[in-house]
């Protein structure tokens, strides 16, 4: 373990939660507080990534094969594959406000992830044994969004009770990346992995690599990590460590949370589930701040959602492995941002408004700059090597901005709201992530295509949020910086 020195002397975490009292008199009492951070977080953390990726991993896995599955597998027309991918929104939106409840009140941390472990292996085994029929696809699809309702908010929730002031920040984008990292598997599998079906006879096997064959193997890959991701969960993952890692997280844990707080407590100490979200949606900057959050995630929902499309119009000569490599491209930058943004943001204390700005203000440009490369490609019926960099180089610029908009704007709602609890401040961020994203892939599909129209749209919505942001949302952290 490691020893991590702040401004007071911490005694007896157990002792302080029967006798808050006495954290009082032990910080008057001395001078300097050592808050020990153990090994296990570490641990636990990894254990949360796992299961996250591979929830992630098989939200996305049809899309890059939607076409071949719809004709050649399940003979259905590709809209229905495309609700494999949206039921992860519509359940999200129906169930994160119960499943965050139970999370905050019932399971807690290790119960909330062992039971989102248990249903994400329940789904991902329906979905192996039974590849070839859609329906049961579909449930088992359904099964794992309900496991993603218990853990998308669990991040901040995460580093909030395992680690230090100063690596809080890079523990939630930690977690966010694994998230992140599961889409990058599941876009580029087409690239590593050969899962062309177009060789399928409905539903037989030419030989042991029949298409088939391959695709449930393929799937069977995800079921067998989503085991290791529910093992590591039970094994190593516990609410909290023996002693609190920072001073934020020692006077949430001061008094037992109940779901409405008594005007008695105190203001530093954890406040119940529907005081939390009213700690958001009540106040100004905490409302204002969760639509800018909304518009922001959303433009990358939609972004990865069409990409192929704003680079193959009919006469492009984009291969799917090209357009795979470009979701790579998207996510794995996307994911050294989310890291960078991270440390940037431990490292400038209470400066969340002014990160946010910046990443904002990046994103705005990128998506310009996708505008100009995807616009001036498609006006030639081939690319050159030029152009195919620079199309590469934009999506890199707007997967790197707009996926660190996702990690820092945990961390800015959740210190804006402190001491609300995080899981529960996590929630109507994604919720409102969730809806601003179903709006732009709906006005995005209701367009005749695409391109630079829906491109101005993505950058209007982006500068919306800037606005709203520095002339709407006043409030900065609220959270001890210790």
């Amino acid at each position: 373990m490691s020893l991590h020195e702040e401004s007071h002397r911490f005694d007896s975490y157990n002792n302080n939660k029967k006798n808050p009292s006495s954290t009082a008199a032990a910080a008057a009492s001395s001078e300097v507080i050592i808050y020990e951070l153990y090994t296990q977080r570490w641990l636990v953390l990894f254990a949360f990534s796992s299961l996250t990726l591979v929830n992630s991993w098989m939200w996305i896995t049809w899309s890059p094969i939607s076409s071949n599955v719809a004709r050649n597998l399940w003979h259905v027309n590709e809209s229905a594959v495309d609700q494999l991918s949206s039921v992860y929104m519509y359940v999200y939106i129906l169930l994160s406000f119960p499943a965050l409840y139970l999370l905050h009140s019932r399971f807690k941390l290790k119960r909330g992830l062992v039971v989102a472990s248990c249903i994400n292996l329940a789904g991902s085994v329906i979905r192996f044994w039974y590849v070839r029929s859609y329906t049961c696809v579909y449930i088992g699809t359904m099964l794992c969004a309900v496991a993603q309702t218990l853990t998308l908010a669990i991040p901040p929730l995460l580093s909030g009770n395992w680690f230090g002031a100063h690596e809080r920040a890079m523990a939630t984008s930690l977690g966010v990346l694994a998230n992140q990292m599961g889409t990058a598997v599941g876009l580029g599998a087409t690239v590593i992995v050969d899962l062309n079906i177009s060789t399928m006879n409905d539903n037989s096997d030419e030989g042991g690599g029949g298409g088939i064959e391959r695709l449930q193997r393929y799937v069977g890959v995800q079921c067998v990590f989503s085991l290791l991701a529910a093992a590591m969960v039970v094994v190593w993952v516990e609410n909290d460590p023996p002693t609190p890692p920072s001073a934020a997280s020692e006077a949430t844990h001061l008094q037992p949370i109940s779901m409405i707080p008594s005007e008695e407590e105190d203001p530093t100490t954890a406040v119940g589930y529907l005081e939390s979200i009213r700690l958001v949606l009540l106040d100004r900057s905490g409302f204002l701040f969760a639509i800018v959050y909304g518009l922001s995630v959303g433009v990358f929902y939609a972004v990865a959602t069409f990409l192929s499309q704003f680079v193959t119009p009919q006469h492009s000569s984009w291969s799917s492995v090209q357009i795979g490599w470009l979701g790579i491209d998207l996510v794995v930058v996307g994911v050294m941002g989310s890291v960078l943004s991270g440390y940037v943001l431990d490292r400038t204390q209470n400066r969340h408004r002014m990160v946010t700005c910046v990443l904002l203000a990046g994103s705005v440009c990128s998506i310009l700059f996708f505008l100009f490369a995807t616009n001036h490609q498609n006006h030639t019926s081939s690319s050159s090597s030029l152009e195919v960099f620079f199309t590469f180089l934009s999506t890199a610029c707007v997967g790197f901005f707009l996926t660190s908009l996702i990690s820092v704007g945990f961390e800015y709602g959740t210190a804006m709201a402190y001491p609300a609890d995080e899981a529960a401040v996590a929630g109507v961020l994604n919720c409102s992530a969730q809806v601003g994203g179903f709006v732009l892939v709906w006005v995005g599909g209701a367009l005749p295509d695409v391109g630079l129209l829906f491109s101005c749209i993505l950058a209007a919505t982006l500068i919306v949020s800037i606005f709203i942001l520095l002339f709407g949302v006043t409030a900065s952290s609220k959270r001890p910086n210790h």
